[in-house]
């Protein structure tokens, strides 16, 4: 009987690995650290997904059959799990220019010139470095530089101005600044770049900066907050955010609109950053100009 016992178990190996990320798609394990990654590639399972359906197809195995169908309801269950929200402003004077621009990045002074040709007002950007912030004063000359906090360890900040602003505060964590804050005219700008939650400490950071982001977002009537979240719709940081923050205007499309890694074809990468608004804003993607990160060009009223 206990020979019989283990060649079921020995047969049902094969199957094993589909049951099991059929119950960690299913069930909620966002709020635990680490399977909160495995959300983040939920991308990923849907196109794994559909390979192995190509393949099963040929399989004439009931099995496998009832497998994939389970695991094709799983994830239609998740990806309708959370609203989809898109709008776009008819009246538009504000053209914000941002980017993570990777602190290894060789192709500063390209991307630069590239960013003056979409004549933003605000330009931010993200893991910026002492010297690549010196490369970028030579060409953003006619900028204000409103907020310069260039580091070398992925976490600097730099932001530039065409028009009248005020620099409000930079916030940190753990020694780790998640977002700065500046005013232009009654607008609040909040650039946010929140470390990967690769760390439980960094996770724990993570959490910290949800409610943090919620405090200034309900102490403004007219606020925009983007940046890299290190989070895709699928974690549970991000889930959290719209939960407490519940943005009336965001950026939100699954498919073929990653950011990150961009050297990836589009429908491979994943998207990290995000925008966050109370008004109606239209939102653009560009290309990375040397960065692992694509572009957000974001016009608002």
């Amino acid at each position: 009987m206990n020979f019989h016992f283990l060649s079921l178990l020995k047969a049902s190996n094969k199957y094993f690995y589909f049951l099991l990320l059929i119950i960690i798609t299913a069930i909620s394990v966002e709020k635990f650290w680490p399977l909160n990654l495995l959300n983040h590639f939920y991308e990923y399972y849907i196109f794994s997904l559909a390979i192995f359906f190509i393949i099963f197809a040929y399989v004439k195995d009931k099995i496998k059959i009832l497998i994939t169908t389970l695991f094709i309801f799983a994830i239609a269950w998740k990806n309708n799990s959370h609203p989809i929200n898109f709008n776009v402003a008819k009246e538009m004077n504000i053209k914000i220019f941002y980017q993570n621009i990777h602190s290894g990045n060789d192709k500063i002074k390209d991307l630069s010139i590239n960013i003056l040709k979409q004549s933003p007002d605000v330009i931010a950007l993200v893991e910026t470095t002492v010297e690549s912030e010196w490369e970028l004063d030579k060409v953003f000359y006619m900028y204000e530089k409103i907020a310069s906090y260039p580091r070398n360890d992925n976490y600097g900040f730099s932001i530039y101005t065409k028009k009248k602003a005020t620099f409000v505060e930079i916030k940190e964590i753990g020694g780790i600044p998640i977002w700065v804050k500046i005013k232009l005219g009654q607008k609040d700008i909040v650039v946010v770049h929140l470390p990967p939650p690769i760390f439980r400490d960094l996770w724990e950071i993570q959490k910290q900066s949800v409610s943090e982001i919620n405090k200034i977002w309900n102490h403004s009537k007219d606020i925009i907050v983007f940046g890299d979240f290190n989070t895709t719709e699928n974690g549970f940081i991000y889930k959290n955010l719209l939960n407490e923050v519940k943005p009336k205007y965001f950026q939100e499309k699954i498919f073929f609109n990653g950011t990150w890694p961009s050297f990836l074809p589009n429908f491979l990468q994943l998207s990290i950053d995000h925008v966050f608004s109370n008004r109606p804003f239209l939102f653009e993607t560009l290309p990375s100009n040397g960065s692992d990160h694509k572009a957000f060009l974001i016009n608002t009223n």
